[in-house]
């Protein structure tokens, strides 16, 4: 963890001394270290091809699905948002379209599991992760909203695209 701790901040605090760290690496570097593919779902998981015009259908079928989980109402609310950004973001940056799975997950870490797949790149390793500026012409809003209402939100970007795996947890 201390390591870790070195890679990603410039500086820290040792002995009351703020101090550069000589292990400071780039976030692009860290998070291509990082950047493995996320491990497959037991079992089969119906896939929901979308693209321009689809987004209401995407809502529905969603919407639907999580009626079925322990989720709360407003914790649907929250996934069905997230979903919705997702798959714009799918249609406006991952090259006009997507699919969408869904699962749950039983035990310790019990929850929703809602994938996100399509063809684009990322070129920010920390895009989601900082407030964007609302003045930002760019956008870059939905994918920190993501990050706001889900638990837990996976990111993997490939040479062959971008997954994006929305965790909730259910009580």
């Amino acid at each position: 963890m201390v390591a870790d701790a070195r890679r990603t901040h410039p500086t820290l605090i040792e002995q009351g001394r703020d101090l550069l760290s000589p292990a400071y690496t780039d976030a692009a570097t860290v998070s291509a270290d990082c950047d493995r593919p996320l491990p497959e779902h037991d079992g089969e998981v119906p896939r929901v091809e979308y693209s321009h015009g689809g987004l209401a259908e995407v809502r529905e079928y969603a919407e639907a699905w999580a009626r079925g989980t322990a989720l709360s109402p407003a914790r649907r609310g929250d996934l069905i948002l997230a979903i919705s950004e997702a798959a714009a973001n799918s249609l406006s940056h991952g090259g006009g379209k997507g699919t969408l799975r869904l699962w749950t997950t039983a035990g310790t870490g019990a929850g929703v599991v809602a994938e996100i797949q399509d063809g684009g790149l990322l070129a920010d390793p920390l895009a989601g992760r900082r407030r964007p500026s609302l003045a930002s012409a760019h956008g870059g809003r939905g994918l920190w909203m993501i990050h706001q209402l889900c638990d837990l939100v996976e990111v993997r970007a490939t040479d062959s695209g971008f997954t994006l795996r929305l965790h909730m947890a259910t009580p």
